[in-house]
């Protein structure tokens, strides 16, 4: 039996005001820290993304290199395999 806190058959309007609460307080939050400048969010952002973009520089570097060092010293076709002396 499922349990709806109490209410049931309560319609779509409750499901909606339920998601439009639930949305409305972080981008209310969101807004407040912007336009008074709590918690120096600024410098938050700043950092966040020179080091998110410093992560993805070092990501394809990492990947660049090691798709160019397989490249370089990969084995011709004929050498795949194991090595079989009989």
């Amino acid at each position: 039996m499922a349990v709806g806190f109490g209410i049931i058959n309560a319609g779509a309007w409750l499901f909606l005001v339920g998601i439009a609460d639930f949305n409305c307080f972080p981008i209310g939050v969101g807004i407040a820290v912007m336009r008074y400048h709590l918690l120096d969010i600024d410098v938050v952002i700043n950092r966040a993304l020179v080091y998110g973009s410093l992560t993805a520089v070092l990501v394809l570097v990492y990947f660049g290199s090691l798709a160019a060092t397989q490249t370089i010293f990969q084995t011709s076709p004929a050498n795949r395999g194991f090595r079989t002396f009989s």
